[in-house]
């Protein structure tokens, strides 16, 4: 949940569409009120660094370098599925796995040291 974000946490952006398309990292820790888009109203929120991918990681690649873990709470159900959900959790293991199937420049703040991870 939003409300779970820390300061230094990351977070991998996926689109149905497109994959993984980017990374981002919490600048604070997540916090309650009004959001900076007025339209959203009031809700848990945090300021991020984000980072867009220049080749995105395709659903395939996705699937194929996160189906062996064994996270029953990630982002990968069984038969290879996706799971359709927000701000799931995500190890530092499975960002390993991402790293090596992409083909896109990572900041480094997302290859340093064992973070605590979200996926959006």
């Amino acid at each position: 949940m939003v409300y779970h974000a820390r300061k230094g946490d990351i977070i991998v952006h996926y689109r149905s569409s497109s994959g993984v398309v980017a990374l981002s990292r919490a600048a604070e820790d997540a916090h309650e009120g009004a959001t900076p888009i007025e339209e959203y109203g009031k809700g848990w929120w945090f300021r991020t660094r984000y980072r867009q991918f220049s080749i995105p990681i395709s659903r395939n690649d996705v699937v194929r370098a996160l189906a062996q873990l064994s996270d029953q709470n990630g982002p990968i159900l069984a038969g290879g599925k996706i799971r359709e959900a927000y701000f799931i959790p995500f190890s530092f293991l499975g960002l390993k796995r991402l790293r090596r199937v992409s083909r896109s420049t990572w900041p480094e703040w997302a290859l340093a040291g064992k973070n605590r991870l979200g996926a959006a």
